[in-house]
């Protein structure tokens, strides 16, 4: 089991999750990308796992109605089932 940094995505990032999001939800779920598209209104907030540089796993979590709502973790399937906190250790 690797060690991953979990830690809040920056702006820069948010367009490798949702690509990372679309491949997952569209293609391994039937999610329809417009879904994704609209999700993205709703200025999410997202967490992500990254080792050395690179995004392996993500959340999101946003506002809606005066509740705040907690996405699904994506994660790349080379990984899944891999992921700790070096803090875990």
């Amino acid at each position: 089991m690797e060690n991953f940094n979990f830690r809040r995505a920056t702006d820069e990032e948010m367009s490798r999750i949702i690509k990372m999001q679309s491949d997952i939800f569209s293609g391994e779920q039937g999610i329809p990308t417009d879904d994704i598209d609209t999700f993205m209104l709703k200025s999410p907030i997202c967490w992500c796992a990254e080792k050395d540089g690179k995004i392996y796993a993500a959340v999101a979590a946003w506002k809606e109605n005066a509740e705040v709502h907690w996405g699904r973790f994506v994660t790349f399937p080379a990984v899944r089932g891999q992921l700790r906190t070096s803090a875990a250790n």
